[in-house]
């Protein structure tokens, strides 16, 4: 051995020792970080320097095996986030394939490499795949500028150490990027799931509190409070339309009534509102800054800047395919809204746009009933005091013209004329009776009767009497059958049979009526029968009704004075006797009124 070959081989124990001592800090500085970022830096330029290379660049391998993307390169020379197909890097493909580092000089060099050799301007690059046992991550190409550069088979076995190690160390930063990137998903995906579970809490208790809210201004209420007071909101305005084409501020929190008077006449103006978009559209208009209330909506600008506000939000009400309302709401500061946020307003909206509507109902229905009231009372009023009023009157026509009669001196003419005074004063006498007892009836007194024993087939005949004249003959038949006796109030049923009788001959349309009654062993029943038109459906219900009469079939009859209160007498009658009153009416079978009557009285209950 010469002193020149030991020289030699200690050279090279000392380079290679020198190298292990490089790899030993590589993997030692891969280690302590599991940033990609960083480890990929790390790897690059510890790679060029270990491999006495001018230039760099490390090429992560996509999803698809056959795509390259630039991850980092040692010096800016563009190609940094390149893309590159596999198919057109002919020696980088070889390398993939051996599992191995391969050096290549410009000119063996074609397609792609070629070119990006010019491009970047060096002689030749060792391509270096980094390698987890048969995985592939990507590549580190090392670019040199000398042109007789050609690695030992040292320097290839250092090549493929370091593309082993920066693969280990690229892999772990890889599973260890995924793991953060999925832990903090988890942590927004449980934050979300938090937020969710919370609002679906306060949905749960927003809606019971809206099945407990009966008028508009406690739906209102409920949902400013409930709802979106918890988001921020600073004031918060209803606006319904109770009438077609008149808006009104059912509920103000923060917004007086002069201030959404200027919006009103602003919207009438023709100026766009955010309130007449929200309506028309029937979608939800979010401005979270000034900047975006000024630039979309310049009318409303003023009353922004002199409230102070910096916000504000308007959602739509929808009730079925109808638009009555909107909910404007507005934000002290500027408020952006998540998506979640968003959906749970419109939700809140959705619930509330149900509950305006009913409350809405009932509140008109309340109207209604309290001036149903009031009309009622009115008309008690009136019945009572036209019916003790013309009493008297009543009395002094009938007994003057009664005296007239007897003193007899009158013509033919005078005593035809007397006659029918005193009938028409018998007339207003009877109607001053049904109004009284009415009068009675609707504060609860029920109509007076005094009972002693007497035939119902007598007092039928008494009855028909009354309607012995030319024009109703023989359309009236009585049949009666069996011991009608029973106690009751005589001149109070032969109203009730007159009643009934006069309603089956007015609207029976000539047809014949028949009057029956049948007595059983502890009730005598009396039935007033024709086979006219049937009554209405709708007239049914309320047929026993005082004041209610039909458009073409009215239900009282002319006996009651044609005022509506024929059928409630009857009613009210038969109820003071202990009986019962009904009605069948069919197209076909005509029309029934049926009474049942207790032999012997019995009194009600109130």
């Amino acid at each position: 051995m010469t002193s020149q070959d030991a020289g030699g081989r200690s050279g090279t124990r000392i380079a290679a020792r020198a190298d292990a001592e490089l790899l030993i800090a590589l993997a030692e500085e891969l280690n302590q970080d599991v940033n990609l970022t960083q480890v990929i830096a790390t790897a690059l330029k510890r790679g060029v320097e270990l491999l006495g290379g001018v230039d760099g660049a490390l090429f992560l391998l996509e999803r698809d095996p056959r795509i390259l993307r630039g991850a980092q390169e040692l010096w800016p020379k563009g190609r940094a986030g390149a893309v590159l197909e596999l198919e057109r890097l002919p020696t980088t493909a070889t390398a993939l394939e051996a599992e191995t580092p391969r050096f290549c000089t410009r000119a063996e060099a074609v397609g792609d490499e070629a070119a990006w050799m010019d491009a970047i301007g060096v002689c030749a690059s060792l391509v270096v795949p980094m390698l987890v046992e048969r995985d592939c991550a990507g590549f580190v190409f090392v670019n040199y500028s000398d042109p007789l550069r050609c690695p030992s088979a040292d320097e290839l076995r250092l090549a493929r150490y370091l593309g082993g190690q920066c693969g280990l160390a690229i892999a772990r930063a890889q599973v260890y990027d995924a793991e953060r990137v999925a832990r903090a998903r988890a942590e927004v995906l449980e934050r979300e799931a938090q937020l969710a579970t919370a609002r679906v809490s306060r949905l749960q208790d927003f809606t019971a509190a809206l099945s407990s809210a009966t008028t508009m201004k406690e739906v209102a209420r409920v949902l400013f409070e409930q709802g979106l007071e918890q988001l921020g909101a600073k004031g918060l305005g209803i606006v319904w339309m109770m009438r077609p084409g008149e808006l009104q501020l059912v509920f103000g929190r923060g917004v007086s009534e002069p201030e959404f008077r200027f919006l009103d006449a602003a919207a009438r103006a023709g100026k766009r509102l955010p309130i007449r978009d929200a309506l028309l559209g029937r979608r939800s208009v979010w401005l979270e800054s000034a900047d975006e209330i000024r630039a979309q909506y310049p009318a409303l600008e003023p009353l922004r800047a002199r409230r102070g506000e910096s916000g504000c939000a308007v959602v739509p009400l929808v009730v079925g395919a109808h638009c009555p309302g909107v909910i404007a709401f507005t934000f002290a500061q500027g408020r952006r809204l998540s998506s979640a946020e968003r959906n749970f307003v419109e939700t809140l909206a959705q619930l509330s746009a149900q509950a305006f509507h009913r409350a809405r109902l009932f509140e008109a229905e309340q109207e209604a009933r309290r001036e149903a009231e009031r009309i009622g009372r009115l008309q008690e009023q009136l019945v009572a005091v036209v019916g003790h009023d013309l009493r008297t009157p009543l009395s002094a026509i009938r007994l003057g013209a009664g005296l007239l009669l007897e003193n007899g001196g009158l013509s033919a003419h005078q005593a035809a004329t007397v006659t029918r005074i005193c009938h028409s004063a018998e007339r207003m006498s009877a109607i001053v009776r049904d109004l009284l007892d009415v009068s009675r009836a609707r504060q609860g007194l029920g109509i007076s009767v005094r009972c002693e024993p007497a035939d119902l087939g007598e007092i039928a005949r008494r009855a028909l009497l009354e309607f012995s004249d030319a024009e109703h003959d023989g359309r009236l038949s009585l049949i009666v059958t069996g011991d009608a006796i029973l106690e009751c109030d005589e001149a109070r049923l032969v109203r009730v049979i007159s009643n009934l009788v006069g309603n089956a001959l007015k609207h029976g349309a000539g047809a014949p009526v028949l009057v029956a009654i049948d007595a059983g062993e502890a009730e005598v029943r009396l039935r007033v029968h024709n086979d006219g038109p049937p009554i209405p459906a709708a007239e049914l219900a309320h047929l026993f009704e005082p004041f209610t009469r039909g458009d073409e079939h009215r239900a009282n009859d002319a006996q009651g004075g044609g005022i509506g209160l024929g059928l409630f007498i009857v009613r009210e009658v038969v109820l003071a006797h202990g009986g019962t009153v009904g009605v069948q009416s069919q197209e076909g079978q005509g029309t029934t009124f049926t009474v049942a009557l207790p032999r012997r009285r019995t009194v009600r209950a109130p």
